[in-house]
């Protein structure tokens, strides 16, 4: 299969596999649109068991065919781990669950767009003197037969800088100031599509004081060590012998 082919057929299945799969990604921002997002979604272990399998009949779940799936240009992957969970309920019932977590640099958050996860994305990202503005849209999917109200999309974005204003489809918490959450069901996503948009301020650089008096205060112990050390030298030098 051709590395083209192989791509759009891997987006595709997973696309399709998205009414059974809750995802939450945590996105953090620089000023300049670099930053990382943290990765994690579930499915029931049944699900998993259905993935389709990767090229040469590699398991879909193993830490190089999900590297693959967030590989792009400008775009690093790192932590990628996979754990199982059990979830019990009143009637004694048991749900095994696979987990997936990992870690996604970009140079620059249009990058992701690269990425076969992130193929039906587009991002925008500009900085003023002042603040930035964000929009983030996904296309409409063609999965047909998804059930409204069994999956969730949560994607929660950490700004630079205070939110000054977000899209209504966002949630806002006084106690998080650079954080909106936007959650979404996946049917509505895969027949709508989505928008997200956002304000925030720059982010402040770190203060360099406290770096500088740290600085300053061993310079100042260095010279002080070196003047006692001097003086004590001359204070131990034998006496003149006696004419």
């Amino acid at each position: 299969m051709g590395k083209k082919l192989f791509i759009l057929t891997l987006a595709v299945a997973l696309f399709a596999f998205a009414s059974c799969i809750d995802y939450e990604n945590t996105f953090t921002l620089n000023n300049s649109g670099s930053g990382t997002v943290h990765i994690h979604y579930w499915m029931t272990a049944d699900v998993a068991g259905q993935l389709p399998k990767g090229e040469g009949g590699a398991d879909p779940l193993s830490e190089a065919e999900i590297t693959k799936k967030y590989s792009g240009e400008g775009l690093t992957v790192s932590n990628v781990k996979v754990r199982e969970e059990s979830t019990k309920k009143e009637d004694g019932t048991e749900t095994k669950y696979k987990h997936v977590e990992l870690d996604v640099s970009f140079t620059h958050i249009a990058k992701l767009s690269n990425s076969p996860e992130f193929n039906l994305w587009t991002f925008e990202w500009n900085a003023t003197e002042e603040k930035v503005t964000f929009k983030a849209v996904v296309k409409p999917g063609t999965q047909q037969n998804l059930t409204e109200g069994t999956n969730s999309y949560t994607a929660i974005f950490n700004f630079p800088g205070n939110v000054l204003t977000f899209s209504e489809n966002g949630k806002f918490d006084q106690a998080k100031p650079k954080q909106v959450v936007y959650t979404i069901d996946v049917f509505k996503m895969n027949r709508d599509g989505w928008t997200l948009t956002a304000e925030s301020q720059l982010g402040k650089p770190g203060n360099p004081l406290p770096i500088l008096i740290i600085f300053g205060v061993i310079i100042l112990v260095i010279i002080i060590a070196i003047i006692v050390g001097g003086k004590k030298k001359k204070g131990d030098a034998p006496a003149p012998a006696a004419q």
